[in-house]
């Protein structure tokens, strides 16, 4: 009796190992397919990957080409299309309250560019932040950094890592409009 519950014990660790190996494959699959499915965004749309922000020739901030996007370390790519409004003194700060829409289309994969889901501006209540304290997703944190000022809108394109936490189980990157409305003080 022992020895057929030994080798139970046994075959049952030994079908769970098995399993959980091809879990981990499948997730190490989705990811692959994922980033075919962003760079082949990228080629599609003869997006030029920059290495670092654009700046202007006094070292400030620029908008971006249509078909530009600066690749940030984390892997969001991101293209500033309005500059915002005020002066350079009046930018975000830590810990200070903004006001943001936001705008997805979740139309990244390897073939097309379809739009499988998408919000629009009218659709959404615009959302509140402390800039450095709560944030949706590292995404948006890094890309309002990046913004910095009120009125500013910009492009992203947003690896399931670093998107919202449901993005993560789904390993769907999202194309945003993002757009910092106003900061709250």
């Amino acid at each position: 009796m022992k020895k057929i519950l030994f080798f139970s014990l046994i075959l049952s660790l030994a079908a769970a190992f098995v399993a959980c190996d091809n879990e981990m494959q499948l997730y190490k699959d989705k990811l692959k397919k994922e980033r075919k499915a962003i760079d082949d965004y990228i080629d599609r749309k003869k997006i030029k990957v920059l290495n670092a922000p654009k700046l202007d020739k006094q070292g400030n901030d620029t908008v971006y080409a249509e078909n530009e996007y600066y690749k940030t370390p984390s892997g969001l790519y991101f293209r500033l299309d309005k500059l915002g409004v005020g002066a350079e003194s009046d930018t975000l700060k830590s810990r200070q309250t903004m006001v943001l829409y936001y705008y997805y289309k979740m139309v990244l994969d390897a073939t097309s560019d379809t739009i499988f889901s998408s919000s629009n501006w009218k659709d959404s209540e615009p959302a509140r932040f402390v800039y450095g304290i709560d944030y949706p997703n590292i995404a948006f944190l890094e890309a309002v950094g990046l913004m910095k000022k009120a009125e500013s809108q910009a492009q992203l394109i947003v690896p399931s890592a670093i998107g919202f936490s449901g993005d993560s189980e789904a390993v769907q990157p999202y194309l945003y409009t993002l757009r910092i409305a106003k900061f709250a003080y």
